[in-house]
């Protein structure tokens, strides 16, 4: 419990750093020394609110996606920009994927303030010539999050916008095409989408206060967990598999047990809505 404390810690922090970075459009890498959080660098060039970022799976990149349309990739070490990958809309949500070479960044376009048409761009490293747009995915409504499998085969994209049903496309990583047919179950935007470390499930969080559980290969919805009071934001697997956390406007993180799916701890203290990736599962997975 006192990793996992310590952890949930990291969380907090990570949370209120969010907020900041939302507003001055920059990126700050921390280092976590047990419950300490100190800033280990801060990195500076998106024009406007970063909304999402997502670590390389050997830790040396770290991608950063912005209202300001554009994905850039920065030199953790060094905070050198890499690359500044143009998507066209304002992006939601960003992932790397596990073998590192490839990157998922979900967009929205708007139109004199309303919503037009939302898409995931599939990005894969060239070598020398950088990360370049391999696909380009057509979203029927506005993409909030995105995610990948573990083996990197498939990408799941949440979607809906405010009081639509919410539902999650799958696609195939490789070649951009709709693997299987849409998770239907969520009845407002879905807000976040995780699979498990292996890859067997995915858990989506919405904005209709549920959390639902799904079988990934058949798209069966195995479970609803209904422990919030208001919205969900954010959902993520810790990478051992046993737990399982969500995070809404209620204020509430909880933590599942990932095979009963019952509440283990209810965590309190955030005075805004958390938010919650699967990094920050990585200093207790």
């Amino acid at each position: 419990m006192e990793s996992l404390c310590q952890g949930l810690t990291t969380l907090t922090s990570l949370q209120s750093l969010d907020v900041s970075g939302n507003k001055i459009s920059n990126v700050a890498v921390l280092d976590k020394v047990y419950t300490n959080i100190v800033a280990y660098s801060h990195v500076t060039g998106h024009s406007g609110g970063v909304t999402s970022v997502s670590w390389s799976p050997d830790g040396k990149r770290l991608a950063s996606g912005s209202w300001d349309k554009t994905v850039r990739i920065w030199e953790v070490a060094t905070g050198k920009e890499l690359s500044q990958l143009n998507v066209g809309g304002s992006v939601s949500s960003i992932d790397f994927a596990p073998c590192g070479n490839k990157l998922a960044a979900a967009f929205n376009i708007y139109q004199y303030g309303s919503f037009k048409e939302g898409g995931v761009k599939i990005f894969s490293n060239q070598g020398s010539a950088g990360f370049v747009c391999q696909s380009t995915l057509s979203g029927e409504k506005q993409i909030n999050s995105v995610a990948f499998s573990p083996d990197g085969s498939l990408i799941a994209a949440g979607d809906g916008g405010f009081g639509d049903e919410g539902t999650i496309r799958l696609y195939n990583a490789a070649t951009g095409d709709p693997f299987g047919s849409p998770l239907r179950g969520h009845m407002n935007r879905v807000s976040s989408v995780c699979f498990s470390p292996d890859g067997a499930k995915i858990v989506s969080g919405s904005w209709d206060k549920t959390v639902l559980i799904w079988d990934a290969a058949s798209g069966e919805q195995l479970c609803s967990l209904k422990a919030h009071s208001d919205w969900v934001r954010a959902v993520a697997w810790s990478p051992c598999g046993q737990w399982l956390a969500s995070g809404g406007d209620d204020k509430m993180v909880y933590v599942y047990d990932a095979k009963t799916f019952e509440v283990k701890w209810p965590l309190r203290g955030h005075r805004y809505a958390p938010s919650l990736s699967k990094e920050c599962f990585l200093s207790f997975g």
